[in-house]
């Protein structure tokens, strides 16, 4: 396939501007006519009959006959359907010592296939020729490459003046009669030439020119440079935008939750987190801790946070002889210390909504601001992560907790259980664990959907 039919524009001659080179004045064309404006990236000299895998398209492939004259009519058949195939610019052969006449079928597959199909009747140098064409090829590439450059400068100057708007005026300015029009979404179904703004395999926009035709091979290039800058801005701008979002979240956690050991956390295999309101004695609770349960503490605003680690059964003998006291938020025992923080935080919400432990009573009332609030809360170690790993994990957890099974969320996910699990672990390490009765994780995650923000 050549590099044209790739998306990959060809900076090359044409073979009708290759024809009126001094050095192929002999050359004569029988064939594939239609074929002139096809660019020619460089040139080839073989003999092989299999030269075909060796070409990448766009080649202009000079032969002397040799092979062909003793081929077959199957293997002659074979050697230009392959050349059509990879989609070379034109064939030139050489009609002096190994044949000195073509067989009918070489023009009918020129017209065919619209290759250009050229032959040399007296001996030529074809070294000269490659010599000559590949110095069109490389001159027209650097032509290209200082219109390029210039076409660069001129996109970053207008954005420095003017930033977006800026941008679009210097590229109108490049293409006259061009409208710019920068989208947020896939290219609308209207005339015109829409480039998609990438980054990596994510699509950030589209960048349109009304009405699109008419350009030429610079015209496009310089269209092409434009979508790359602008993508590379749009990426750098999400990029800034959500280093201060992390920063702005580690900020809040911070202020929610202090950093809980200053080293390496002790370890325990079992941890629950404890909060403490006004007017609660803590010293009536240590005797409810027993032997073998450690806890930590601190203060933040008018609560007492604490920490404890021990045995699984140790804990929940703690959790349910403090369940329903006033005054007392108690957090979900949780395995390892990658939960510690959510019970921690568990522990403070129901501190805060007394017996509403999933912290549903914000969404009683009818303001979205604090709606979404809520959300944020609920979910911000998953916002915190960069954008691409933060949709997969949002998307992951709310299949989970609405299929409610993780064989069948896998399927829906297209995904293998193993997959699965490894997202689960990082999910349960950022928020919990991830039991069917979480559907406070599910009304966040579609309040923040609703609102774009996940």
């Amino acid at each position: 396939m050549p590099p044209e039919a790739k998306g990959q524009p060809v900076a090359g001659p044409t073979v009708a501007e290759a024809l009126r080179h001094p050095v192929l004045a002999r050359a004569e064309l029988v064939g594939g006519r239609q074929g002139l404006s096809r660019r020619i990236a460089w040139v080839h000299v073989s003999e092989l009959l299999d030269m075909a895998r060796f070409l990448q398209g766009n080649e202009l492939l000079l032969t002397t006959g040799m092979a062909l004259a003793h081929a077959s009519p199957g293997a002659r058949e074979a050697y230009l359907s392959s050349l059509a195939e990879r989609g070379i610019a034109a064939l030139g052969i050489e009609l002096v010592q190994w044949m000195r006449s073509l067989p009918g079928d070489f023009s009918a597959w020129a017209d065919a296939a619209g290759i250009p199909l050229l032959v040399f009747r007296e001996e030529v140098r074809f070294e000269a020729i490659s010599q000559a064409i590949c110095t069109l090829v490389l001159s027209r590439r650097t032509a290209l490459l200082e219109a390029l450059e210039e076409a660069t400068r001129a996109l970053l100057e207008g954005f420095a003046e003017s930033g977006l708007p800026g941008f679009a005026a210097a590229l109108e300015r490049l293409l006259p009669g061009q409208r710019v029009a920068v989208r947020p979404g896939p290219g609308p179904e209207e005339p015109g030439l829409w480039i998609p703004l990438t980054a990596g395999e994510e699509v950030l926009g589209v960048l349109g020119l009304v009405p699109g035709e008419g350009l030429d091979e610079v015209g496009r290039l310089v269209a092409e440079r434009a979508a790359h800058l602008l993508a590379a801005h749009l990426a750098m701008a999400r990029a800034q935008e959500e280093a201060r979002r992390r920063e702005a979240l580690e900020r809040l956690n911070a202020l929610l939750l202090p950093d809980l050991f200053p080293g390496p956390p002790p370890y325990h295999p079992a941890w629950m987190g404890l909060a403490l309101g006004e007017g609660v004695e803590e010293e009536a609770l240590w005797p409810l801790l027993g032997e073998g349960v450690e806890a930590w503490g601190w203060r933040m605003g008018g609560a007492r946070l604490f920490l404890l680690g021990g045995r699984r059964p140790a804990l929940e003998r703690v959790a349910r002889a403090l369940e329903g006291r006033d005054g007392v938020g108690v957090g979900p025992v949780v395995d390892g210390g990658c939960g510690a923080r959510h019970t921690l935080r568990e522990a403070l919400w129901r501190l805060r909504y007394g017996q509403d432990a999933l912290g549903l009573a914000p969404l009683l009332v009818p303001d979205p601001e604090l709606h979404l609030a809520y959300a944020r809360a609920r979910l911000a170690p998953l916002l915190g992560l960069p954008p691409g790993r933060r949709r997969a994990l949002g998307e992951t957890l709310r299949v989970l907790l609405e299929e409610g099974n993780r064989t069948r969320a896998a399927d829906r996910l297209g995904i293998r259980r193993q997959s699965l699990y490894r997202r689960l672990a990082l999910l349960e390490s950022l928020l919990g664990p991830l039991t069917p009765g979480r559907p406070d994780l599910l009304l966040a995650l579609r309040i923040l959907t609703e609102a774009g923000e996940l």
